[in-house]
């Protein structure tokens, strides 16, 4: 799995985040600097996570022969460091290179220009404070950052006097939160369903997370909720549902209280109006809530399993395809057995829309 996934079950706790902020040089000098950490929903964008995080201390060292001596021992071997003084470094540093750590015992580190390079050898102590720069961050995680299963993008953000940085400055760090697949709601039904038709632990193998995405992304309409802003063309069910599914012909906030029951109309293209502001949504009957129709027991489940399913077996057919493109050519039949599957699974497609004559 990639350094910058983690993947917890719902509920349970990371262990302490630690972001390296690096630039093209190495790391970052963050002093002075204030940093938050920050998570978003990969689909909604909802900010899940807005929280400070702590920016370590960066080590001072003297320095004799080959050896620095720090002030404080957190670093190892491997690590990349970058350096600063307030007067002129040791003879042989530089301001403008990044090192490796080859060599730590206790308080007393060897570096080199190269990871597992020959240790340099200082030519003088310097002048003035000399500091190694590690550029850590880390982020504490909170028991609500996990409660709600998902996949999310975070990143960390350090800000001082209106300048702003992030990092990691070449990608994302992806949050899976799997689900509790043991509780009974219309999504955690959905992943078991969509988890059995896909053969997930048959190579190309897919992690939950990636199948638990798929069905996100495959759901076609949630529960109507009051003071919600919702964009043209998103499709809503009624809180006590009547078998039908209703299409915002408009972007509008629906209303503070509850619709009457008797307002979800049950004629066909038949709307009505919702709100509390100019910007009036009209909601339209679109048809049937039957969104898994010949899938018995969840007919009505708003999440499209025939869609996730088809999407994780186009998946593996592209994971398959990485693969032969490294010369496994052993994955040439499996492509196309994962693109047959993805093929035998129809997404939920609505009749046509008819333009009634007046």
């Amino acid at each position: 799995m990639a350094d910058n996934i983690f993947t917890v079950k719902q509920n349970d706790r990371l262990p302490s985040l630690v972001i390296i902020a690096r630039d093209n040089l190495g790391p970052v000098d963050l002093s002075g600097y204030t940093a938050t950490f920050r998570a978003f929903n990969v689909l909604t964008g909802e900010t899940k996570i807005n929280a400070a995080a702590t920016i370590a201390t960066d080590p001072t060292f003297t320095a004799s022969g080959a050896t620095l001596t720090l002030s404080s021992a957190d670093v190892r071997v491997d690590q990349d460091v970058t350096l600063k003084s307030t007067g002129a470094l040791p003879g042989g540093l530089s301001a403008s290179k990044k090192y490796f750590v080859v060599s730590v015992v206790g308080t007393a580190i060897k570096l080199s220009e190269a990871k597992g390079g020959a240790p340099i050898t200082t030519t003088s102590a310097g002048t003035g404070t000399h500091t190694l720069i590690v550029g850590a961050v880390t982020y504490d995680w909170s028991a609500t950052d996990t409660d709600t299963p998902g996949t999310y993008h975070a990143q960390i953000e350090a800000t001082t006097a209106g300048k702003r940085l992030t990092f990691p400055n070449d990608s994302n760090i992806v949050i899976e939160v799997l689900s509790d697949l043991s509780e009974n709601s219309e999504r955690t039904v959905a992943i078991v369903l969509v988890m059995d038709r896909v053969q997930p632990n048959a190579a190309p193998k897919l992690r939950q997370a990636q199948i638990e995405l798929e069905v996100d992304r495959a759901l076609l309409a949630a529960t109507w909720q009051a003071n919600t802003f919702y964009p043209a063309g998103v499709e809503v069910l009624p809180p006590v549902r009547n078998g039908y599914a209703y299409l915002a012909l408009n972007a509008g906030t629906s209303r503070a209280t509850a619709i009457s029951q008797s307002d979800w109309q049950s004629e066909p293209f038949e709307s009505f109006s919702d709100g509390h502001s100019d910007s009036m949504i009209e909601w339209e009957n679109v048809g049937s809530d039957r969104y898994n129709e010949g899938i018995t027991g969840v007919e009505t489940n708003p999440y499209d399993i025939n869609r996730a399913a088809r999407a994780c077996w186009l998946i593996k057919a592209q994971l398959a395809s990485q693969m032969i493109d490294d010369g496994d050519l052993r994955f040439s039949q499996l492509h196309e057995q994962c693109i047959n599957h993805a093929a035998s699974f129809q997404p939920f497609q609505r009749a046509a829309r008819f333009v009634r004559a007046f």
